[in-house]
């Protein structure tokens, strides 16, 4: 007889040996600064301090919201995982919850995006010097200073509560076993779910899409989130990994959460794609005046944009 086939995700995991992976990313990044410092500096000259701030600006409001739709995914899946009482999900809840809490730490990585709106936002800069176009007047008082401000507090003061609620009533169902709390965290999620899609619509709107203020899209929150789902199931998935084989989570986590977790993964990848091509497709067929993806074609954008081809690569491996 032959010998039972073993999953890799089964195999036991060293983890000292990446111990020192934090230290190396460190020294790394601050080599990166360095060398992005001088690189401004060189082509600017003397005036090279507003550009570096600017581009400082661009780097890290695109590096939030990466990580902020980790964040914001793991949200949607505790909800989710309770509206509609999913059982295959119960052992990688935590995991969800875990990064959901990170939401009140992404608040504060705000603060930076918070000061240098001005630099970051060219509607900010316009109504600043007391000038406007016919797009901010169309968006009024939506695209104002004040309500900039106004709707990230709203946001991340929502995120943070129901991240709270929903993890608060999940330890206290653990350690009384109350039907009570399933019901609690199912109330929550049932208003949370409303919350959940107009703040993170708007998020994406304010903090995104308004990069291009004389921009409309009604779609531009649900392809953002597409693609924070899409990339929380592959966060969830490689934790849930090297949980199961350091230990954790062996013996708690089957291989039936991995097939549910790749199943969800080519169903987003294939509804990101969905509406990724369908907003193209309209702005494209409509010839509409808006550049909205010309300015994605210079400065190698064009030929990286090829990477996203690459979401497309664990589906046809599985097929």
């Amino acid at each position: 007889m032959t010998a039972p086939a073993h999953s890799t995700t089964d195999a036991p995991l060293d983890l000292s040996k990446w111990r020192n992976v934090p230290k190396y990313l460190l020294i790394a990044g601050g080599m990166f600064v360095v060398m992005g410092i001088i690189t401004v500096k060189a082509q600017y000259g003397k005036d090279w301090g507003t550009p570096l701030i600017k581009q400082f600006g661009f780097s890290w409001l695109l590096a939030f919201m990466f990580y902020l739709s980790i964040c914001l995914g793991g949200l949607f899946l505790v909800l989710a995982h309770h509206l509609f009482d999913a059982s295959w999900s119960v052992p990688i809840r935590r995991v969800n919850e875990h990064l959901a809490c990170l939401l009140p730490w992404m608040a504060g990585l705000f603060i930076p995006i918070a000061l240098l709106a001005p630099q970051i936002y060219p509607w900010m800069d316009l109504l600043r010097h007391g000038d406007s176009d016919h797009a901010l007047v169309a968006k009024y008082p939506l695209f104002t200073i004040p309500m900039f401000y106004v709707v990230a507090l709203v946001c991340f003061a929502i995120w943070a509560l129901l991240a709270y609620k929903l993890r608060y009533w999940s330890l206290r169902q653990d350690e009384t076993g109350s039907p009570e709390c399933t019901y609690k965290m199912r109330l929550y999620s049932a208003v949370g779910i409303f919350l959940f899609a107009l703040t993170l619509t708007l998020a994406a709107i304010m903090w995104v899409k308004a990069l291009q203020h004389q921009w409309f899209s009604t779609m531009y929150g649900v392809y953002y989130f597409a693609g924070s789902v899409w990339l929380t199931l592959a966060t969830v998935y490689v934790i849930t990994v090297i949980l199961k084989r350091a230990g954790p989570l062996r013996g708690v986590v089957r291989q039936e959460q991995f097939y549910f977790i790749g199943s969800l993964l080519f169903a987003f990848t294939v509804f990101y794609a969905y509406i990724a091509f369908s907003q193209y497709f309209i702005i494209w067929n409509a010839n509409m005046p808006e550049e909205t993806f010309a300015p994605g074609g210079v400065s190698g954008w064009s030929s990286s944009s090829a990477i996203s081809s690459c979401r497309f690569c664990h589906c046809c491996e599985s097929t």
